[in-house]
């Protein structure tokens, strides 16, 4: 056999055709596992981002039933009248975080403040919600540490004036 013969040419283009093909499919692989773990990690944002979402909607209702209190409370809604409802927001500070969190329906965390155009307003509380939530002389909050967090914002009436209700979520 010389050492051009067709025989021996063969074997090392097999040999690259193995070790590239090899290389392919670990790229491949790798690139899949990666797709698979991201797709997971947005479950989490998914499921706290619809959680805000039934707060928010829970919140800006009359609750059930119309006229709840702290041992009858089965949805926590603050207004009435499509107004904020003081007396309906000053109780959901009487709730436990547990009641709460049960009467708004979510399993994760939830906090809400109310702003206006510049500034949160402090009309029973600064805001409502987890316990761990601290607030500043302005009002603002300062969430503990978190993985996902959703935000979404509501307008509601107050004495004649438009206010954001803002629901905060997280994992």
């Amino acid at each position: 056999m010389t050492p051009n013969s067709p025989s021996r040419t063969k074997a090392q283009v097999s040999t690259l055709d193995f070790f590239g093909g090899l290389a392919i499919i670990t790229v491949a692989l790798l690139l899949a596992s990666n797709l698979l773990l991201t797709m997971n990690s947005d479950d989490g944002f998914e499921d706290v981002k619809q959680q805000a979402r039934t707060a928010a909607e829970r919140l800006t209702s009359p609750g059930h039933p119309d006229d709840w209190n702290e041992s009858d409370v089965i949805k926590a809604g603050i207004l009435t009248d499509d107004r904020l409802n003081t007396t309906k927001l000053a109780r959901t500070g009487n709730l436990t975080y547990d009641q709460l969190r049960g009467a708004l329906a979510v399993t994760d965390h939830v906090y809400w403040y109310h702003t206006n155009a510049t500034r949160v307003q402090n009309i029973t509380a600064c805001g409502h919600g987890h316990p761990s939530v601290t607030t500043d002389e302005n009002c603002t909050p300062t969430l503990p540490n978190h993985g996902n967090l959703a935000r979404i914002e509501r307008l509601i009436t107050h004495d004649d004036k438009i206010l954001r209700m803002v629901v905060i979520a997280w994992d």
